[in-house]
């Protein structure tokens, strides 16, 4: 039986079950704790390039994906199987993410500005005396 793995931006690994596309994951844990320390490394810095892996060779390389949802079973051996909706985001999310950059960077130069008025005003009232 051929093995597929999740590959986060850090190198972690995510076992697969079955056929898997980036809409539908489903992976089985050992235990909730098992699932809940895969849950907390897929973060959006995680999930700016990711891989599919069947076997040890890469089927899709992605880039900026986003976790769109989660939906855990609890089995009644205390396993838990989970299914991880992940997506490419869409134009209009890059672009609002390219805006906050920018008005962030923006905030920072403006900032620098003003800080750099207040220090010339003060070299030159300080000449004028």
């Amino acid at each position: 039986m051929s093995t597929t793995k999740l590959v986060l931006a850090d190198s972690t690994q995510i076992e697969l079950q079955g056929g898997a596309t980036l809409g539908y994951m489903k992976a089985h844990y050992a235990d909730k704790a098992a699932m809940v320390s895969d849950w907390d490394k897929i973060t959006q810095e995680n999930l700016k390039t990711v891989q599919i892996m069947t076997d040890g060779t890469v089927i899709g390389n992605y880039e900026d994906l986003l976790l769109e949802s989660e939906t855990s079973t609890l089995q009644p051996d205390g396993s838990v199987d989970t299914v991880w909706k992940i997506r490419e985001k869409t134009d209009m999310e890059k672009l609002q993410e390219e805006i906050t950059q920018i008005r962030e960077g923006q905030d920072i130069q403006d900032g620098t500005i003003a800080d750099l008025g207040e220090t010339v005003s003060v070299l030159v009232e300080g000449g004028n005396e």
